[in-house]
């Protein structure tokens, strides 16, 4: 019996510890695609982006294939698959033109003043299609993109900054937020317990 609890235990902890994962490859993946820009056009201060709750969260507004009015004022990055941007990279190697940036959509998400991203998933894959031409051909390409990643200068802050550059929350978050937390650290603490207790 105390082995089939540990074990429960043990997989909670570990789907809850993979819940995260998403993020951090959204996060390898498009740091990736900068620096190998950076390092392929000589680009400077191509700095490596921070991940931004807040722009996550803003960018779940805009979850649906349909594109919002707002997401025009936005900077944005629509996430596909390694193929795209292989082929982004083997057309623009023949150009050499900021318009095929453009024309891929890459065009923000290869700026080096941006500092942070935040991306939100869509439940299914959304399909745009591109045109693009080089010196011998034009071609037009269908690309599913996988969701929407909004980009900033600096950290995203809905509400305003507070003297120490940190992110104002509104109150009710806050107290929230607070009362959460003291929660989720008395359930850990429990479930630490309760794994001594049986070992």
């Amino acid at each position: 019996m105390k082995i089939h609890l540990c074990i429960g235990v043990f997989l909670i902890l570990f789907v809850g510890l993979n819940c995260s994962l998403p993020e951090t490859d959204d996060l390898d993946s498009v740091n990736n695609f900068r620096k190998t820009f950076a390092d392929l056009t000589g680009v400077k201060g191509m700095s490596k982006l921070k991940y931004d709750r807040n722009l996550q969260l803003e960018a779940s507004r805009y979850s649906t294939c349909d594109k919002s009015d707002d997401l025009k004022n936005q900077s944005t990055y629509f996430p596909s698959d390694q193929s795209v941007i292989d082929e982004f990279f083997e057309v623009f190697n023949q150009t050499k033109s900021d318009e095929i940036k453009k024309k891929f959509g890459f065009d923000k998400v290869l700026s080096p003043n941006f500092t942070h991203i935040g991306c939100y998933h869509y439940t299914k894959e959304c399909s745009q299609t591109i045109m693009y031409s080089t010196e011998y051909f034009t071609k037009m390409r269908v690309v599913d993109t996988k969701g929407v990643c909004l980009l900033s200068i600096g950290p995203y802050c809905p509400h305003g900054t507070v003297e120490n550059g940190m992110c104002k929350m509104k109150e009710l978050e806050a107290k929230s937020q607070s009362s959460s937390s003291k929660n989720h650290n008395f359930s850990f603490a429990g479930l630490i317990l309760v794994i001594l207790y049986l070992m």
